[in-house]
């Protein structure tokens, strides 16, 4: 029996996410191609064992390249569009539970028991993780239920965000021997009704009380500004845990286009629970292959880097946690 996965958006994005790395990794595209690309699924399904089946066309401005997934491995077909319109059917012929189309508005899987659903959660990412070669041990539990979980407010998430990146200018700007920008940011805070919004660690850099560590935390903390920018719709792809978010994307979400705090707060559509859950637990379970690295050199990381990780992190679970201050959330793994 094939469980169809082809409405699984989170699924689409993590391995459409590793076809544009290993395009960009090995020189077949530009970044300007990989920001413009369209994928399209044939199929997308997994097997009893668990192991994870696809077939999938992106298509660049300049050139279309066909994937498949196979035993969990991704594959790079030298097909063109006949060939792989000729194989989905194929497939889809032999295996009638696919014929569901990626616009089909169903659910997915009916699952008997919170229980079940969080495994399902597991092995996805358990998976995604093997795809990458990274090293985590397949009997890690998710610390987070979708039955126990209330996501914070939109509008809470939004002050974070905005309060978070208009600080971290200034730190960047402290770092750089330029200190002016207090004067046009510290009013625009004020301006905006975020000066109760600040963490301690943010109020330092404020009010010229910080430390060395402070600023060298600050410069990371565009990535737990970047997880919150996901959440709120405004980026579409934050899975994988080697690359650095696009700063100057970051801050242009608010001065591109907004003047008032509500401006930011309308062009952000906040996702639902399931997808942030989905990718928190991938970045615990990258917390976790980080971590053990230390103690076995022989585990394998990919190209995660450890301070992108923790801060993304922690920007997802703020959102799940009842902490105001996001430096007060406990990062085990």
């Amino acid at each position: 029996m094939k469980t169809n996965l082809i409405n699984n958006t989170n699924l689409k994005n993590n391995i459409t996410s590793t076809a544009i790395n290993y395009l960009l990794g090995n020189g077949k595209i530009e970044k300007s191609d990989a920001e413009n690309s369209e994928v399209s699924y044939g199929y997308l399904f997994a097997k009893e064992d668990n192991e994870l089946e696809a077939m999938f066309k992106l298509s660049t401005p300049k050139e279309d390249f066909f994937f498949g997934v196979q035993k969990g491995q991704l594959h790079d077909l030298a097909f063109d569009e006949n060939m792989y319109k000729g194989v989905v059917a194929q497939v889809k012929s032999n295996f009638p539970e696919l014929e569901n189309d990626e616009e089909d508005d169903e659910e997915g899987e009916v699952y008997d028991s919170i229980e079940e659903f969080l495994k399902a959660r597991e092995d996805m990412n358990n998976n995604f993780l093997a795809e990458c070669g990274i090293t985590v041990p397949t009997n890690i539990k998710t610390k987070w239920s979708d039955d126990e979980v209330t996501l914070k407010d939109k509008e809470v998430i939004c002050r974070r965000a905005l309060a978070s990146l208009l600080v971290i200018q200034v730190s960047c700007d402290i770092n750089n021997n330029y200190k002016e920008s207090l004067a046009f940011f510290g009013p625009l805070i004020e301006k905006l009704g975020l000066s109760d919004e600040l963490n301690e660690k943010e109020r330092r850099i404020m009010d010229g009380t910080y430390t060395k560590q402070d600023l060298f935390d600050m410069d990371w903390a565009y990535e737990a500004y970047w997880s919150l920018a996901w959440a709120l719709g405004l980026v579409d792809d934050i899975s994988n845990g080697g690359q650095m978010c696009d700063c100057s994307a970051a801050v242009n979400f608010f001065f591109d286009d907004c003047k008032t705090l509500d401006d930011f707060i309308e062009k952000c559509e906040l996702r639902d629970t399931e997808e942030i859950l989905d990718l928190l637990d991938l970045y615990y379970r990258y917390n976790w292959a980080i971590n053990h690295k230390y103690v076995d050199k022989t585990a394998k990381i990919g190209n995660l880097n450890p301070s992108l990780v923790i801060e993304r992190r922690r920007g997802l679970q703020w959102i799940v946690s009842e902490e105001d201050d996001w430096y007060d959330i406990e990062m085990h793994a």
